[in-house]
């Protein structure tokens, strides 16, 4: 007996878990022109062309908003960082990301390679696939044209952030001089373009962790994107991982690791990559006020595991007393970006986001809109002093109703992710009390031929029936508690308005396109939750009756020996 449970219980750990075999790393050809640029080229590719039939690959980064006056909060830095004493240097702190690009503003040969959710609003800056390489940094500032070699493929370094900021104007020279209608341009606008440079801090974090192909809570609390099972940081970066004997010498060819979530390539490793904006301490959750350096980001072959963290942050000299700072393994990679205010149809654009913005009366008492009871107010022709009081009491109001406007759509996006781990927890003591019920129906079965022989391991097999059937009773209680845990979340979206939820919904269930286990069973959860919401939102209470929802949310599997 006790063989038939230990393989029942490894049958069905098996089935739950699952596993994922890593592919091995192609090899590439020594003498491949396109490993000066694109030695992994992808069907979701978009290119800049530069000098010497060269081109600057670029992956499109979606950032999830309601319009050009939304962004996305998000925490950048680490928790676990391995500077004792110094974690003012990188703790976590809240930041907010957000995008230039519509995708009309892109153009159209690069609009199939967006990756958008029609039902998700997103907007867009573009990140370097790559580092940039010698080979591209010798065809923009030498004007020369390198053969493929191993060296001419690997990224540039022993450069400081002047240089960099050199080789992104000459570069967006000669794009304007050769390629102009190649570059992003805004309806209406005939001077404002995209332009290369390097990254923020808060777009590179934001890039290397995943963006917007992890889910939120990932993005938001992990030090790293998941890995595969039997990957390694070793598969993603070229480093000096933590006890190695070996050192290494130079940074290897771009590419020559695995891509990340987004399908960028050195994120991490190989060489430290410049940001644009200055370094300031991380204190209390937020940047502290002095900006001193510049800020790289990633480490590289020389790093060690902690140093290649995506949230590690390194303060970088302008200037030394040797003069402008450079290192053997620090390098960039570029960000295609533009103008927030551009002019054209921008301009009416973000005035009518601004007029609604804040603006709502789901902010406030039914039927009492403060706003439009101060607009009643000025409409009167009040005098000059009380004109100026009122209208500055109309923007506090309106700054405060902004924020609370973005606090309730986090709040909701919260309770929709809440509701889907509450079906997964529901789930798995479904998982656990089946395990239980089961082997109470074993050991029923044969304990009366145990008693009737008098077998030796009664005693044994009386006193598992007495555990096994507690563990099925106390997993029948933590269902009943979870399944009432998850009734109450989902009344709760009653709460908001109907776009809200739906946004939200369209939000998470963007994310869950991975193909692992995980992302499997929330699609699912997120599909039951849209039955659900659709009998609330029709009043169709009996149809959200505890037994009714644990009868949807459990497979046929797990029902037996429940009544249901």
């Amino acid at each position: 007996m006790k063989k038939s449970l230990f393989l029942f219980i490894l049958l069905s750990l098996l089935v739950l878990g699952g596993s994922a075999v890593a592919a091995g790393l192609k090899a590439r050809s020594e003498a491949d022109p396109k490993d000066l640029f694109n030695p992994v080229p992808a069907a979701d590719d978009i290119a800049l062309p530069m000098p010497c039939n060269l081109s600057l690959i670029f992956k499109a980064i979606e950032v999830p908003a309601k319009g050009f006056l939304w962004d996305m909060s998000f925490n950048m830095g680490n928790d676990t960082t391995n500077r004792p004493g110094m974690e003012y240097y990188d703790r976590r702190f809240a930041t907010s990301i957000a995008a230039p690009f519509a995708a009309n503003d892109l153009p159209k040969a690069w609009q199939s390679a967006l990756p958008a959710d029609p039902k998700v609003p997103f907007f867009y800056y573009l990140m370097g696939k790559y580092e940039i390489s010698e080979a591209q940094w010798q065809a923009v500032m030498e004007n020369t044209c390198p053969a493929p070699s191993e060296q001419a493929s690997r990224p540039k370094a022993n450069i400081s952030w002047y240089d960099a900021q050199a080789f992104t104007q000459r570069y967006n020279q000669w794009l304007l001089d050769n390629a102009p209608d190649q570059l992003p341009h805004f309806a209406g606008d005939d001077k404002n373009i995209g332009s290369t440079r390097l990254p923020t801090e808060a777009e590179w974090e934001y890039a290397a962790r995943g963006g917007s192909r992890v889910p939120q809570e990932v993005l938001r609390q992990e030090e790293l994107y998941p890995l595969a099972e039997g990957e390694t940081l070793a598969d993603y970066a070229v480093f000096r991982p933590d006890g190695a004997a070996a050192v290494q010498e130079h940074p290897l060819r771009i590419g020559s690791r695995r891509a990340n979530p987004l399908g960028l390539y050195d994120m991490a490793g190989n060489v430290a990559e410049m940001a644009q904006d200055a370094f300031r301490f991380s204190l209390g959750g937020r940047l502290h006020g002095s900006s001193g350096g510049f800020v790289r980001k990633g480490g590289g072959f020389l790093s060690s595991n902690a140093e290649i963290m995506p949230g590690r942050r390194e303060e970088v000299a302008f200037f030394n007393s040797r003069g402008a700072v450079s290192t053997s393994d620090m390098g960039l990679r570029l960000v295609l970006s533009g103008i927030n205010s551009p002019g054209g149809t921008r301009t009416e654009t973000l005035m009518e986001e601004w007029k609604r913005i804040g603006e709502s009366t789901t902010l406030a008492e039914p039927g009492a809109n403060p706003l439009q009871e101060i607009d009643r107010l000025l409409g009167m022709n009040p005098d000059a002093t009380s004109k100026e009081n009122l209208t500055r009491l109309r923007a506090m109001l309106k700054d405060h109703n902004v924020a609370l406007e973005r606090q309730r759509t986090t709040a909701a996006e919260g309770l929709i992710r809440t509701i889907l781990y509450l079906s997964e927890t529901v789930r798995n003591y479904g998982v656990r009390r089946d395990i239980a019920y089961r082997h109470v129906k074993e050991i029923s079965e044969l304990l009366p031929v145990a008693k009737r022989k008098k077998a030796p391991e009664l005693p044994a097999m009386e006193n598992a029936l007495k555990e096994f059937s507690s563990a099925q009773q106390e997993m029948l209680l933590a269902m009943d508690s979870a399944v009432n845990f998850y009734k109450s979340k989902l009344e709760e979206t009653a709460q908001y308005p109907a776009e809200v939820i739906d946004y939200n919904f369209n939000l998470v269930a963007n994310e869950l396109k991975q193909d692992n286990l995980l992302a499997k069973n929330m699609r699912q959860n997120l599909s039951m939750f849209a039955v659900h919401l659709k009998r609330l939102r029709a009043g169709q209470t009996a149809d959200l009756s505890k037994n009714r929802l644990l009868k949807d949310i459990l497979p046929d599997t797990l029902k037996k020996g429940l009544k249901l």
